[in-house]
């Protein structure tokens, strides 16, 4: 299987979600099970300008007369719909110690809408070669936790 990885603003994903583009399959994905304190940890990380795993997706539908298509989000459900919860100032996401994006100052609001993504691009894939990477991920997950730390500038493990 050959794949390609490219990086994407948060603001590309974030309009591709709202424009139908990008769209979260939900037949393999799991139910949304972080906790709050999950998603703040993950939006500090973000705002604080470190990265995170890369998310996955595939090619989806294609309308053969206009050539307009879609892509499917294949892992990344949980990253994605905390980063639409913030940036939205969802109600459901009460934030501890974090400024809701609407009291960001500017230049922190471009930041957070610029910061760049890590997307694999699984190419054209049928349900069950979605379904195999979904395996080997869990697996890779549970063997190596559900992130590999970044080394921090400090050159610290964390």
């Amino acid at each position: 299987m050959k794949t390609t990885a490219t990086n994407k603003r948060i603001r590309e994903l974030l309009t591709a979600i709202g424009d139908g583009t990008l769209v979260p399959r939900p037949e393999f994905q799991r139910r949304l099970v972080w906790a709050l304190r999950h998603k703040n940890a993950f939006i500090k990380t973000v705002l604080e300008g470190y990265p995170f795993p890369e998310i996955y997706i595939a090619a989806g539908e294609v309308d053969l007369s206009t050539g307009a298509g879609t892509l499917m989000l294949v892992d990344g459900q949980q990253r994605l719909a905390t980063l639409h919860d913030y940036f939205h100032g969802s109600s459901e996401l009460r934030l501890k110690d974090i400024p809701p994006y609407e009291k960001l100052n500017d230049p922190q609001k471009r930041e957070f809408l610029e910061y760049e993504v890590v997307v694999r691009d699984l190419g054209a894939l049928d349900l069950d070669q979605i379904k195999l990477v979904l395996s080997i991920l869990t697996r890779l997950k549970r063997c190596f936790g559900a992130s590999i730390q970044p080394r921090m500038p400090s050159m610290q493990w964390r």
